[in-house]
């Protein structure tokens, strides 16, 4: 769980279902963003949707959502949390 990327996502302007899914990756996600455990985005989708009870769609519309923003990105098939784009959205 990485704390840094908690604070900061808690600062970033979202809606809530995507908050909740930042929340969510930056708990499983190390201090370097990499999203533990690791896998395609449907694993990831199906985790994120018995961790949190919601609806697969939602849970993709949110990463979706996400990944524009750019929140969060995909590389070798593992999302990355990432904390400079957090740093300039964030508000206090």
């Amino acid at each position: 769980m990485s704390t840094k990327l908690m604070a900061l996502a808690w600062g970033v302007p979202l809606r809530p279902v995507e908050k909740l899914v930042l929340l969510a990756l930056c708990d499983q996600a190390g201090d370097d963003g990499v999203v533990s455990p690791g896998g395609d985005e449907e694993a990831l989708v199906r985790g994120l949707c018995a961790l949190l009870a919601m609806p697969e769609q939602a849970v993709a519309d949110a990463l979706r959502v996400l990944s524009v923003g750019p929140h969060v990105e995909w590389t070798g098939g593992a999302a990355i949390v990432n904390e400079g784009s957090m740093r300039r959205a964030y508000v206090d």
